[in-house]
């Protein structure tokens, strides 16, 4: 048998596409209802094949037709319906697309680095409302992976803390752990986290870098202001040049470190994540290419309250810091501080360095606790009893079913067991507490019972004034579908009167 598709034209299979992008149609429309009215517009097109969303990074609604004549057609002229310029869907064209669209998100956003990862990211967003006196469009929180812990007191872990921790980082496993202990490895939260920060106007975002905000200063830290793309002349301008300062206080904040950051001109500074064998801290503060030293391969050397501290250039070619005290006369290796020796007499524990503030330290009043020692058991009372009752509400569903591995010893005595008192054999066989009612549990209780009852009380009113309302709307759609009838019943009277009429005008008249 012959087949019946070698005389057809190749041109036949193929789809030819073009796209509208979503954002030529107002945002109130769904998806659903521009398909529908692209599909209503194009019903009577034998070309059309279909039309459907293309979801990328950016939202195209993909329009196929089966001809190269209907194609071209729709995208030489706009259609009267659909009202919205028809283009040919090409990796170039939907490239320069995205570019465009990208590049008009791109000149509105900045990038804030360095905030503490506790801190509540809407607080920094009202602190840039507030000096922008902008609207701030949406924002979005950065967390980097976080980083497993060392215990290894002779090797400590290198900083995690750099001037490119703008850039997303990933901390790699040790391929030697086999994969079922690589999840068991415990985690540390990371000090630090990002946030993206969208204006609604691009002016907003060039008042921040025209009026030189290099960061913002918010209670005792912090935070950097840097714009999203990296490939950004000011994102440049503000991460090339800057100093290392080592030797810091653990306890050191920003506003510690301010007089030292003004003497070096500098701009913003950032301190580097600290682990659980470090004895102090260092910083990186960023400056403009003016103010930048001439001299990057001198070490200086200042004191912080009696304390040593090292300031180094990025360009800086020398060798490398102690990275437990930073001096450059020394490795870590050699580093010989007064210190104790582990449990296993293996590994060096350094005394951590720590800058003294001056701070109020409220003394023990003897006369108040002689006087008022069982208002002060009474007070802790209450708090421990509400720690436990928020401990308990924490606690998970406990089931009875034994792990495979504690099943076998985790059995008891049945000759305990009986002995034991009931309460305690039924507390056994639940496997559950029950924490006794107080008194005043049982005042919460009854208050919100009558906080329930009232609202019962509003509703059920409510419900009969809703009741009420519909039946006599009811009644007055009843009424008005009376009266339509009865109208209808005396306009046909009049209707065959005026058939009647117009018969007698169509008789002849006799003279």
């Amino acid at each position: 048998m012959d087949s019946p598709f070698t005389n057809l034209i190749h041109d036949r299979n193929v789809i030819h596409e073009t796209f509208i992008p979503r954002d030529s149609f107002p945002k109130d429309m769904s998806n659903e209802q521009i398909l529908n009215l692209i599909k209503t517009a194009l019903v009577n097109e034998p070309a059309l094949v279909n039309a459907y969303i293309k979801r990328l990074t950016y939202q195209l609604i993909v329009i196929q037709f089966d001809n190269l004549e209907k194609k071209q057609h729709y995208i030489n002229n706009i259609h009267d319906v659909i009202k919205k310029p028809i283009y040919d869907y090409t990796n170039e064209n939907v490239k320069t697309l995205l570019k465009s669209k990208f590049s008009d998100i791109d000149n509105t956003c900045i990038k804030v680095l360095d905030i503490p990862y506790h801190y509540d990211s809407a607080l920094i967003v009202t602190h840039l409302a507030n000096i922008t006196k902008a609207t701030i469009k949406n924002y979005k929180e950065i967390i980097h992976n976080r980083r497993p812990l060392r215990t290894n007191h002779a090797n400590p872990a290198p900083s995690t803390s750099s001037p490119d921790r703008t850039q997303d980082q990933s901390t790699s496993l040790n391929q030697n752990i086999p994969i079922n202990r690589r999840r068991q490895r415990s985690t540390t939260k990371p000090q630090y986290k990002q946030l993206l920060v969208r204006f609604e106007k691009e002016s907003t975002v060039k008042y921040i870098y025209e009026e030189l905000y290099w960061n913002l200063a918010i209670e005792n830290f912090i935070v950097r202001i840097v714009p999203g793309n990296p490939n950004h002349e000011e994102y440049k301008k503000r991460t090339t040049n800057y100093y290392k300062i080592t030797g810091i206080q653990l306890n050191t904040n920003a506003r510690d470190l301010e007089p030292l950051i003004k003497l070096i001109k500098g701009r913003t500074c950032t301190f580097t994540s600290t682990t659980r064998s470090s004895i102090c801290k260092s910083a990186y503060v960023y400056t403009d290419n003016e103010s930048y030293t001439q001299q990057p391969d001198k070490v200086i050397q200042t004191t912080m309250y009696e304390h040593k501290l090292y300031i180094y250039a990025n360009k800086h070619q020398g060798p490398q810091p102690c990275t437990r005290c930073g001096s450059p006369d020394h490795q870590y290796k050699e580093y010989n501080a007064p210190h104790t020796l582990d449990a296993n007499k293996k590994f060096k524990i350094y005394k951590k360095i720590f800058l003294k503030k001056q701070r109020t330290v409220l003394a023990t009043d003897k006369d108040v606790i002689d006087n008022y020692n069982h208002v002060i058991q009474l007070n802790k009372h209450d708090n421990n009893k509400n720690a436990n009752r928020q401990r308990l509400n924490n606690i998970p569903p406990n089931t009875n079913t034994p792990s495979p591995k504690y099943g076998a010893k985790q059995q008891r005595n049945s000759t305990q067991q009986h002995n034991a008192p009931p309460s305690v054999r039924s507390q056994r066989r639940n496997n559950t507490f029950s924490p006794p009612v107080t008194h005043s549990d049982y005042i919460e209780l009854r208050e919100k019972f009558t906080k329930l009852e009232a609202l019962y009380k509003f509703l059920e009113n409510k419900y009969s004034t809703l009741e009420k309302t519909l039946q006599n709307h009811h009644t007055r759609q009843e009424n008005a579908d009376i009266k339509v009838f009865e109208l209808g019943n005396k306009i046909t009277p009049i209707e065959n009167n005026i058939n009647e009429m117009k018969e007698i005008k169509k008789l002849p008249t006799t003279n």
